[in-house]
């Protein structure tokens, strides 16, 4: 792989660590709002839509990682 195309993947990495981060920020965010929920309603139906969104900000964070790591293996090659 030449320098430039190199770059160009450094490029979209910093961009998906940047969306990594304000995922991050999200969940945590979410994960204190539902945290803070008294227990009647943290087991009601918002509570598991809210409990069900922080598992999937989780998921979508460890996804942009693989992401990531596929993306430094290829410049590497």
């Amino acid at each position: 792989m030449n320098n430039t195309r190199r770059k160009h993947l450094s490029e979209i990495q910093k961009r998906i660590q940047d969306i990594m981060r304000d995922l991050d920020e999200i969940r945590n965010e979410e994960d204190d709002a539902y945290t803070n929920l008294p227990e009647s309603i943290q087991y009601s139906e918002r509570g598991d839509t809210m409990a069900e969104a922080i598992d999937n900000l989780d998921e979508a964070i460890s996804i942009l990682e693989d992401v990531d790591s596929y993306i430094e293996d290829a410049k590497g090659a």
